[in-house]
């Protein structure tokens, strides 16, 4: 992962385990203007690839001087990370890098990136519908640009899934903090711990907000009301 993303990435680089929720991005983005997903080489699911036939790509388009935007190394860097997540759609460390890229040129699409970075997204979200690595980083993208309606929005795709592990409710949670919405991040918190999630940061920052409650207590009725 970059190292210029925030903390939380770090936690979603070691989960193990979506189309975009807003109708505006839907009519925006999508294969007529993303592109399809067709490759010479792949596309292949970076979960399972990454340790298989992703090394060759990455020995030759994700160095680290690529991974960490210093320069491109067979071309310009656009050019590499474009390769990269042709290959592997839902690369998420390439997938980092573009967000990191983003929001350090503030423009929707760098320079010599054939795509604009949203483009990325959707075209991982296609891909794998199911990895919600591509949906934490885009909503902690959209969270850095400060597009916090839009970071909810997003996020309301993982928030209705029944089979996240801990460390994505964690994680969502986080994200959610992030975009200003406690009451939510609250209840993600509660479900981290309640799949065994032992880090104890969104407690914290909740609990630093006045907005923590144990999950007993959230649970519990009011006092003075009727037991059923």
């Amino acid at each position: 992962m970059s190292r210029t993303m925030k903390p939380i990435t770090a936690l979603i680089q070691i989960s193990a385990a979506c189309l975009l929720a807003s109708g505006a991005a839907n009519a925006q983005y999508g294969a007529s203007a993303c592109g399809g997903l067709a490759n010479a080489y792949g596309p292949y699911d970076y979960r399972v690839e990454r340790t298989g036939k992703l090394p060759i790509v990455d020995g030759a388009h994700f160095t680290p001087q690529v991974e960490f935007l210093i320069k491109g190394d067979r071309g310009p860097l656009g050019a590499d990370l474009d390769y990269t997540l042709r290959a592997s759609p839902n690369h998420h460390r390439a997938l980092a890098s573009v967000a990191n890229w983003g929001v350090r040129t503030k423009g929707a699409q760098p320079p010599t990136l054939p795509r604009p970075v949203e483009c990325y997204f959707d075209r991982a979200f296609r891909f794998q519908p199911d990895d919600t690595v591509p949906r934490l980083l885009f909503a902690n993208y959209l969270n850095r640009l400060q597009r916090f309606a839009e970071a909810k929005t997003s996020l309301q795709v993982l928030s209705n899934r029944d089979d996240l592990q801990g460390i994505t409710h964690f994680n969502i949670g986080m994200l959610l903090l992030d975009a200003g919405a406690p009451e939510e991040a609250l209840r993600h918190a509660h479900l981290a711990l309640s799949k065994g999630w032992p880090r104890s940061e969104l407690a914290d920052r909740l609990r630093a907000q006045g907005k923590w409650q144990e999950p007993e207590a959230a649970t519990e009725p009011a006092t003075g009301a009727s037991s059923p």
